[in-house]
Formats: structure tokens, C-alpha cells, sequence
């Protein structure tokens, strides 16, 4: 499936919603990153709530923007990535 050939938007709920060119919606979709602290904008699966892959996009920039923009806030409210700021203590 190419970038042409899917829409993205979102639901009433706030819930990312994938139309597929044939008509097929599927709610709830979730955009999963292949290498989320590698490669973060590289390899990123759209995915149905069941597991179903839908879409595979190669890079996070190749989106029109108003979907990237879904994307990269549905990504930033799931993903949390701890940052070590200072270490008071180590014991061995």
C-alpha cells in the first residue's frame, strides 16, 4: 500500500481513524515505530487495533503534513523516553 493509498483522520474521540482506498475505515489505528530510538522518523507501521499492519511508511516525512502531524502527536502521547539528567548515588 503507497501513501496514495490511505487517509488518515482523526474521530470524534480524538482516535486516529485509517480509510483505506477501497473504503475500508478502520478506528483506533496506532502508528508504531520500527526503531524508536535508532532510526526514530525511518520505518513506521500504521497498525489496526486487532495487530493488523495496514500501511508501512518509509520515512515519517514522506506523510502529507496534516497527517504527519497526526502521527507525530499520537506518537508523542503513547512513547516516553526517560532522560537521565544526573545521578545522585551509586552503591555497588
Amino acid at each position: 500500500m503507497t501513501l496514495h493509498d490511505f487517509r488518515l483522520s482523526l474521530n470524534a474521540f480524538g482516535r486516529l481513524v485509517f480509510t483505506a482506498a477501497e473504503g475500508e475505515v478502520y478506528q483506533g489505528v496506532l502508528p508504531v515505530r520500527a526503531f524508536p530510538i535508532s532510526a526514530a522518523d525511518e520505518g513506521l507501521s500504521i497498525v489496526a487495533a486487532n495487530g493488523q499492519e495496514l500501511a508501512w511508511i518509509d520515512h515519517l516525512s514522506d506523510l502529507p503534513d496534516d497527517s504527519r502531524a497526526m502521527v507525530e502527536h499520537e506518537l508523542a502521547s503513547r512513547e516516553f523516553m526517560p532522560e537521565i539528567t544526573r545521578i545522585q548515588h551509586v552503591s555497588s
